[in-house]
């Protein structure tokens, strides 16, 4: 048999592909004590959505894992719209909700909804403004997260592990 040589240039050896499996951890961790069964997928590259849980034989979603902070002068966080009407579209093919967990390594907690649930309009004042949700603006869908459900908490080794692995966009301190 020969060697298989590792390629630098791989998947897992991306930065802000580390800082996500620090998220996918924690929250599979959370599924799990929760008594969700995980399915990650086998491949070692950019996939569809991050995995599959089934509670009981009974439920079954797909789990999405954003291990980014919120915005700091706006009550919100989202991810890249691309990526959002994917997961709509793979909701209604196949009929299976899609929860989109945040690892927020600032609050150092896990937190997140359904998909159809963080659609849902929503209006929030901030700073004596009225802010309407789901908000578009540079690629970005943003949703409140007073919106959102607290599923737990990061322990300090991986606030610690994920800060390391930041590359936090300019445009999520505006």
């Amino acid at each position: 048999m020969g060697t298989t040589q590792i390629n630098s240039n791989s998947w897992e050896s991306k930065f802000q592909v580390k800082k996500g499996n620090i998220g996918e951890a924690a929250v599979r961790s959370l599924l799990e004590k929760r008594g969700w069964v995980v399915y990650d997928p086998v491949t070692n590259s950019p996939h569809g959505f991050d995995f599959l849980a089934t509670k009981n034989k009974e439920t079954l979603m797909i789990a999405e894992v954003k291990s980014k902070p919120k915005r700091i002068k706006y009550p919100d966080t989202g991810f890249d719209i691309r990526h959002y009407k994917e997961y709509k579209a793979i909701a209604e093919k196949y009929n299976i909700r899609v929860f989109i967990f945040f690892v927020d390594e600032d609050m150092g907690k896990v937190y997140g909804h359904y998909l159809d649930v963080l659609d849902s309009p929503r209006v929030i004042k901030h700073n004596g403004k009225l802010l309407t949700y789901p908000i578009q603006t540079c690629g970005i869908i943003y949703f409140p997260v007073e919106k959102m459900i607290t599923l737990g908490e990061l322990s300090d080794i991986e606030v610690k592990a994920m800060k390391t692995h930041s590359t936090r966009n300019p445009i999520y301190y505006t």
